[in-house]
C-alpha cells in the first residue's frame, strides 16, 4: 500500500514538472543556437580583419553551398574569399578555388531560425558589414518550433521566450527578446 501511494505521488510530480523542463529544454536550444550564430558573426568579421579578404555567411543545410531561403534552422556555413574585382556577397560553392570554408554550424532541431532575407552576410577587410541599399542593417529571429506541423513556424512564448539578433551597417549586434506571441519571421526590410 504504502508503494502504491508512493508510486502516485512520483506520478502527479512527474506530470506537474514535465512541462516545465520541456521549456527549459526549449529554452536551452533556443538561446544556444542564438549564441552560435551570435559567435559565427563575430569570427567572420574577425577573419574578415586577419584575413583582409571577404567572409561571408550564409544558410547552408549541407556545409558544401548557401541556400536560397532564409532559414538557419538547417545550419550555415562561414567562409573566406579574396576581395578582389568580384565583389562581396558571393554564394559559396564547394570545389571553387577562390572559396575557404572557415565553419559548418548545425543548430539543434527543435527550433526555428530565420533571417529578414536570404541574402549573404558579409564582412569586408576592416570588419564592416558590406550592406548594400535595400539592406542597412539584418535580423535574424530564433524561436522554438510551433507545434503547428510547419518546421519553419516557431513562436514565442512565455515559457519559451525568442531572441532577436539585428546587425547594423558597422556591424555590431545587438540581442533582445522577442514579445510574447511574436512569430518567428522578421519583418522584410
Amino acid at each position: 500500500m504504502e508503494l502504491i501511494i508512493t508510486l502516485a505521488v512520483l506520478v502527479v510530480l512527474a506530470t506537474i514538472a514535465a512541462p516545465s523542463f520541456r521549456d527549459l529544454w526549449l529554452r536551452h536550444q533556443v538561446n544556444g543556437a542564438a549564441n552560435a550564430l551570435w559567435a559565427d558573426l563575430t569570427y567572420a568579421r574577425y577573419e574578415a580583419v586577419q584575413r583582409a579578404s571577404f567572409v561571408s555567411l550564409c544558410p547552408s543545410s549541407t556545409g558544401e553551398d548557401c541556400s536560397d531561403d532564409a532559414s538557419y534552422a538547417d545550419g550555415w556555413i562561414v567562409y573566406a574569399y579574396a576581395a578582389g574585382t568580384k565583389g562581396a556577397n558571393r554564394s559559396y560553392a564547394e570545389g571553387v578555388q577562390d572559396f575557404t570554408l572557415l565553419r559548418h554550424t548545425v543548430p539543434s532541431g527543435a527550433m526555428v531560425a530565420n533571417a529578414a532575407d536570404a541574402g549573404v552576410v558579409t564582412f569586408g577587410q576592416q570588419g564592416h558589414f558590406k550592406s548594400t541599399s535595400e539592406r542597412g542593417t539584418l535580423s535574424w529571429w530564433l524561436c522554438a518550433r510551433a507545434d503547428r506541423g510547419d518546421p519553419l513556424q516557431g513562436e514565442a512564448t512565455q515559457g519559451v521566450p525568442g531572441v532577436e539578433l539585428t546587425m547594423a551597417g558597422s556591424g555590431s549586434l545587438q540581442r533582445q527578446r522577442l514579445a510574447v506571441g511574436a512569430s518567428c519571421v522578421p519583418p522584410h526590410p
